[in-house]
């Protein structure tokens, strides 16, 4: 963590406000603002709104033709590809309300975070403030529809990253440490701790290792 200037200096790509949720596809860069779902064209750096939704956007991923999106206290909704509609959590739907992270393991199965069953994620400065134990890891069928939870008693569970295999990295904020979870056997171990800050997205870097973020 040794400070450097490389945000200040990097070139501004475009100005919009509330931006969250950067999601790479093959048809082009998606990106939330609020509750709105911007699209920039491969090139381009003129955006279009593709949909907007009740709430407010709090997580999203990518998969082949697929994208998921986190609604806050909406659950989590599949646009584009064979499970276009999907719905987890939400009124009436078994899953996690209150997403903080997305990634597809497969073209059928999605993991996904919840940094709280009560906060939502733009809360999470006041799930700080109450010591908040109500993080968990969810894996989602999308063949199926259903919902299986992997994790529970999370201290703010908010990242999630793939290592090509059935194990991933989760981040578990309040704790300070990145953990290995075994989604075959819902095992977990603490492969980072102490860490100086709260640890929240992690994700693969392009030739090797992570980029971690911290709030």
């Amino acid at each position: 963590l040794m400070p450097n200037t490389a945000l200040d200096t990097a070139e501004v790509f475009a100005e919009i406000e509330g931006v969250d949720n950067l999601v790479s596809t093959e048809k082009g860069l998606f990106c939330s603002s609020g509750n709105t779902l911007l699209r920039f064209g491969r090139g381009e750096t003129a955006h279009e709104t593709i949909d907007t939704f009740p709430a407010e956007i709090s997580a999203m991923a990518g998969g082949k033709g697929m994208l998921a999106i986190g609604i806050e206290g909406q659950g989590v909704v599949i646009r584009g590809g064979p499970h276009d509609g999907r719905v987890f959590g939400g009124v009436g739907e078994k899953g996690p309300d209150y997403p903080t992270s997305l990634a597809f393991l497969d073209a059928n199965t999605l993991l996904v975070t919840q940094g709280s069953d009560r906060n939502p994620a733009a809360n999470w400065r006041r799930d700080l403030m109450e010591k908040g134990r109500r993080g968990s890891l969810w894996k989602l069928d999308l063949a199926q529809g259903t919902a299986s939870q992997v994790l529970s008693d999370l201290a703010w569970a908010s990242g999630i990253a793939l290592t090509g295999s059935q194990k991933i990295y989760l981040t578990e904020s309040w704790r300070h440490r990145v953990l290995s979870v075994d989604l075959s056997t819902g095992k977990s171990e603490v492969v980072l701790e102490h860490l100086p800050a709260y640890p929240a997205r992690i994700t693969p870097a392009v030739d090797a290792g992570f980029w971690l973020s911290f709030y």
